[in-house]
């Protein structure tokens, strides 16, 4: 019952591994976070939302590429239906479904590369394997020794109320 005591432990161990393999291979933790990146921005709201913080920061960096892109999202033909318009989201003047394939590319590009998912199995099998272990070398703590003794006292009691009768 040491994992319900120590969570809080537990937590930091397996937080400080995955910052020991991730300081050791930090391209696949960027690979990683893009390829989260991408997938989040599936979503039409992060994606609008992701978009507009982008056009932000651009704008205030270079105005002019703020405001190609900006040109570059709206629909001059005639023919596009309304509904068609308000439906179609866009990141950074592309189609959210362009950006998302060409994420995902890069992203998984970073993975080959990066050796990202046998970093990341490698990670998890270690914490996993150090919080398990602890938890099962560690002698109970007082509160834990106290309830399974108040257990097989009332197992030991109700026996001898079972003979009585």
């Amino acid at each position: 019952c040491n994992i319900y005591y120590y969570r809080a432990n537990y937590l930091v161990i397996m937080a400080l591994i995955y910052t020991f393999f991730f300081f050791r291979n930090p391209f696949a933790f960027v690979s990683i976070m893009l390829s989260g990146f991408s997938l989040l921005c599936l979503n039409d709201s992060f994606a609008t939302s992701a978009s507009e913080q982008t056009t932000r920061v651009i704008r205030k960096v270079n105005p002019a590429l703020a405001a190609k892109l900006r040109n570059q999202g709206t629909n001059t033909h005639l023919h596009v239906s309304a509904a068609r318009r308000r439906t179609q989201v866009l990141i950074l003047g592309f189609k959210k479904m362009y950006v998302v394939v060409g994420l995902l590319a890069v992203s998984a590009l970073g993975l080959y590369i990066t050796n990202a998912l046998y970093t990341l199995l490698f990670s998890f099998l270690v914490a996993f394997g150090v919080i398990f272990s602890h938890a099962s070398m560690r002698t109970p703590n007082l509160k834990a020794r106290l309830a399974s003794a108040r257990e097989e006292f009332r197992a030991v009691w109700r026996g001898y109320n079972d003979y009585t009768i």
